[in-house]
This record gives C-alpha cells, sequence and structure tokens, in this order.
C-alpha cells in the first residue's frame, strides 16, 4: 500500500514495525520530481564548561567561549575534510556541516562560564552517521587531554541517515512518467529511510520548491498541488489495485 508520510511518528512507526508497506510516497515540496535519493540529517550539542569571574580579573576564571571557538576552528577544517569525498549526483556533492545555533556568557564583564553550540551534518547516503560523530568526540577528548585543557561534551540529538532506492523501481518510475520529470536527488532529509527499513520501495514527491520553505513568503503554485493530487490518485490506482 503505498504511504503518505506526514511527520516525526515514522521513527516509531518504523522502529515498533507497526505497519509493512511495499511502496511508500513521501510527500515533501520536490516540484513534482521524484526523488529516489538523500542525504541524512544529524545533530549535536556541544557543551564547553569554564569558570565565571569578573572581567578585570580574568585568569581567576576559565573563558568557556575561547574554549568553543578553538573547537569550532576544527569544525570548520573538519566541514573543509569533508569536500575531499563525494558523489556528484548530489548538490553539494558532500557531506555538508553547519553551526547554526550559539549560546554563551551571561554579561559583557563576566568571565563565561559556559558556552554551547549546535552543529548537524548532513551524511551521503553511504557515509555511516556514526562515523563524523565518532570524529568529533575524539576531537573533543584531544582537547580535554591537551596542554590547554577544555572541558567539552558532545551530546548526540538526531541520527538520521540517508536514503536511497533504485531510479528504475516501479514507483520512482511511474511517477517520472506521470509527472513528466527525470528523477533526481535532494539534499535535504525525509522520513523515506523508516519506510526503506520497512523494505517499502520509497520515494519523495510532492508540490512546491525546498528553497522557498522555512522563510517568510513561503508559497506552494495551485497548480502543482492540483496536478499532485491527481498523480498520487492514479498511484494509489496502479499500486494499490486489487490483484485479479
Amino acid at each position: 500500500v503505498p504511504v503518505v508520510a506526514v511527520g516525526d511518528e515514522q521513527w516509531r512507526i518504523a522502529q515498533d514495525r507497526l505497519i509493512e508497506s511495499e511502496y511508500a510516497i513521501v510527500g515533501e515540496p520536490t516540484g513534482l520530481v521524484p526523488v529516489y535519493a538523500h542525504k541524512g540529517y544529524c545533530l549535536v550539542r556541544i557543551v564547553v564548561r569554564g569558570a565565571e569571574a569578573h572581567s578585570a580579573y580574568p585568569d581567576l576564571g576559565v573563558n568557556a567561549i575561547y574554549g568553543a571557538s578553538t573547537l569550532l576552528g576544527e569544525v570548520e577544517s573538519l566541514a573543509g575534510r569533508m569536500r575531499e569525498w563525494g558523489e556528484e549526483e548530489f548538490e553539494p556533492p558532500h557531506t555538508t556541516l553547519n553551526v547554526g545555533l550559539i549560546e554563551g556568557g551571561t554579561a559583557d564583564n563576566v568571565v563565561p562560564g559556559s558556552c554551547e553550540f549546535f552543529l548537524e551534518w548532513r551524511p551521503l547516503p553511504q557515509q555511516d552517521p556514526r562515523k563524523l560523530l565518532g570524529e568529533l568526540r575524539d576531537l573533543v577528548e584531544r582537547h580535554r587531554q591537551g596542554d590547554a585543557p577544555i572541558d567539552a561534551a558532545v551530546e548526540e540529538r538526531r541520527l538520521d541517515p540517508g536514503f536511497r532506492t533504485s531510479p528504475d523501481s516501479d514507483i520512482v518510475r511511474f511517477l517520472e512518467q506521470a509527472a513528466g520529470h527525470a528523477p533526481a536527488t535532494v539534499s535535504f532529509t525525509t522520513e523515506a529511510p523508516q519506510f526503506a527499513e520497512l523494505g517499502a520501495q520509497a520515494v519523495v514527491f510532492g508540490p512546491g520548491d525546498i528553497r522557498v520553505a522555512h522563510r517568510t513568503g513561503e508559497n506552494v503554485e495551485r497548480g502543482q498541488v492540483e496536478s499532485c493530487a491527481r498523480i498520487l490518485e492514479q498511484a494509489v490506482r496502479r499500486f494499490c489495485a486489487s490483484p485479479p
């Protein structure tokens, strides 16, 4: 039965194997392009602990923001090394890293006693998400044991793997013909890996453009919504029909 994924509840469905599905259409804004592969999504929180002190006497404290900046330099170098290996069918063709949030300190005249930042990376389908997590933990441990120790810890938040199905699978070929677009890959993530774990031939497909999502004025063209509805109806008739 084709299944339309609607949210994070698919994690529980996959973990508990609550359903069985031969095919899955995961609704995301792909411009009605059938997507047969995408990157994963991983997120960690890195906490750096120092010691507060009056800023007039900085030697009495340990500046956690300075420690975090050292680790951030290492993260930037690691991001550069990720460019050395990739898959040309993706854009960008390598695993990307991003520090999207950082917070530290309590006042401008206080040596900050803590600083934290959130680091995400988007691994290619062939890469184990835990490999880079291990590198991050090794990096932090080296600095904990170094000549200028940094008291830091890595907290795992998400380790979603990448996803790939065959571009020649039945469901991908059907959507290619119905929508008139060749199959492609994307760099954002969806619930497709969870459906693949359930044994489904999964594909990501839907109206809209991801580049206008997550911002003011995001929109989907009415014509694409109407076309998508017709195609999904055709998919239900094609893949859910009772055998003769």
